[in-house]
């Protein structure tokens, strides 16, 4: 048997945290950490799905996260089934990260930024394989500890809705970050939307 790998952090030894490290998240093997991220990310969007499907009625597995696999052709974070994608006409993102705020924003380099330009990406790819995803905005949820999940667009990419659902997104946000974002408490945003939208859905107009 080996001997147990030095932590590298403090004077303790262990396979994947020393005693003196444990809890401070210090000593983690790689694949821990990312066995751990791959964990949280998941719990993050099955939270979304769920606050999703509530708010619009949608019965139970209506919206769940998309698999991590890259033999599939759906990039966003949630599949939809065709009644939930007629209800949330958008592109889910969803991230659980910590590390930003809304005041220390540098352009292109703030984290919500750059998230919401892979997903924009990540809608490009799905798109060349001919699903229908050309004209739903990015959809950026934003989780951390201790806050409400927050919901974030950008103002450029909402031009691809029709008139009627803007005026929904026409609300007064909780938040406008330079120029291009509008931020919106999650949970007001559902409701919101969905006591406009799902009854003209229901109606045969969505």
């Amino acid at each position: 048997m080996s001997a147990p790998r030095p932590c590298g952090a403090c004077e303790g030894t262990g396979k994947v945290r020393c005693v003196k490290c444990r809890g401070k998240g210090v000593g983690r093997t790689a694949s821990a950490v990312g066995r751990m991220s791959r964990k949280k990310g998941s719990v993050a969007e099955l939270r979304v799905a769920k606050m999703m499907e509530v708010a619009s009625g949608l019965p139970s597995g209506s919206i769940r996260r998309t698999p991590s696999s890259g033999a599939l052709i759906e990039r966003a974070d949630l599949r939809m089934s065709d009644e939930a994608q007629a209800v949330y006409p958008f592109f889910p993102e969803i991230k659980n990260r910590e590390g930003w705020d809304f005041w220390t924003v540098e352009g292109d380099a703030w984290p919500p930024a750059r998230w919401h330009h892979d997903a924009v990406a990540k809608r490009a790819v799905q798109l060349k394989f001919g699903t229908a995803v050309d004209g739903y905005p990015v959809m950026l949820v934003l989780l951390r500890k201790h806050c409400a999940p927050r919901v974030m667009f950008a103002l450029d990419d909402l031009e691809r809705l029709p008139e009627g659902q803007r005026t929904v997104l026409g609300l007064d946000p909780m938040l406008t970050v330079g120029t291009n974002y509008v931020v919106f408490d999650l949970e007001t945003f559902l409701k919101d939307w969905c006591v406009y939208w799902v009854p003209v859905v229901r109606r045969g107009g969505g």
